[in-house]
């Protein structure tokens, strides 16, 4: 389905690029790269990178709003809901480190390192585990109650609002 793009999305997409140059300019060179697949015998896991640095190293691009740069800014810090997506990339690219990096035009830019943490990568595998037996479970039910209905044709229609 359609999702709406939000001034927070659209300023994403927007500055990544330029963030990616700042980064790049002032830190280290920057490979864009597609997304990244670990599998593992009883789960896979997907990370798309901002970009890769040199043999051993990614960056996680955020751009946020003013004061939520601030903040991150004063307490120097990554903030706490991106320390999951940020541990996911270490575990699924194997690579030694990430530069958090917080962008807005005019400010300074704020990097942070991040180690891979064991803790998180059990909490992840947990979580991954968790997630493909749930969804084996849901995919079994759906096939077991849809057997034998009529299956109908998807048509797309263009929606027009006045």
């Amino acid at each position: 389905e359609e999702q709406p793009i939000t001034s927070d999305m659209w300023r994403g997409i927007e500055y990544e690029p330029i963030a990616r140059a700042a980064y790049a300019e002032h830190y280290a060179p920057v490979v864009e790269v597609g997304f990244m697949r670990r599998e593992e015998d009883d789960w896979t896991l997907g990370f798309s990178p901002d970009g890769m640095v040199g043999g051993d190293g990614l960056i996680e691009i955020k751009c946020p709003r003013a004061k939520t740069h601030l903040r991150t800014i004063l307490a120097d810090e990554v903030p706490p809901q991106y320390m999951a997506q940020c541990q996911a990339g270490l575990l699924v690219s194997g690579r030694d480190w990430l530069d958090f990096v917080s962008y807005v035009g005019g400010m300074p830019l704020y990097v942070r390192r991040v180690h891979p943490d064991q803790q998180w990568f059990d909490a992840i595998t947990a979580a991954c585990i968790a997630f493909e037996e749930n969804a084996a479970r849901i995919v079994a039910d759906y096939q077991q109650r849809v057997a034998g209905l009529p299956q109908t044709e998807r048509i797309d229609f263009e929606i027009k609002v006045a």
